[in-house]
């Protein structure tokens, strides 16, 4: 191989990670956690859709979510997607607000 040769390689090796790296910017910029894709659903004749979702890092099971119910957006809220622990702990939230849950963690569980 002769240094122009080198030269050569040298310089497609760079074009090469330059475009990698182009693409893999586009890549985040599109991603799906960024995009503005929203999943809507009926929930006791309302109508709910996830805005925005993020997992806890420290506790899996918890989801901040922001859902908009007929359109109006709610504040951010926690959802802990383990399994109810018993009867009292669904009998003690309101249908609405169990069913809301329910909507949240199956779309992240699943």
């Amino acid at each position: 191989m002769t240094c122009a040769n080198g030269r050569e390689s040298k310089g497609m090796v760079r074009a090469l990670v330059a475009v990698l790296l182009g693409l893999w910017a586009v890549l985040c910029v599109w991603s799906p956690e960024s995009s503005a894709s929203v999943l809507c659903r009926d929930v006791e004749r309302q109508q709910v859709c996830i805005e925005t979702i993020k997992r806890s890092a420290k506790y899996t099971w918890e989801y901040r979510v922001v859902v908009s119910i007929d359109g109006k957006s709610r504040p951010v809220k926690r959802y802990d997607c383990r399994r109810p622990t018993g009867a009292d702990q669904e009998l003690a939230t309101p249908y609405f607000e169990a069913a809301l849950r329910q909507f949240i963690c199956d779309r992240v569980t699943h």
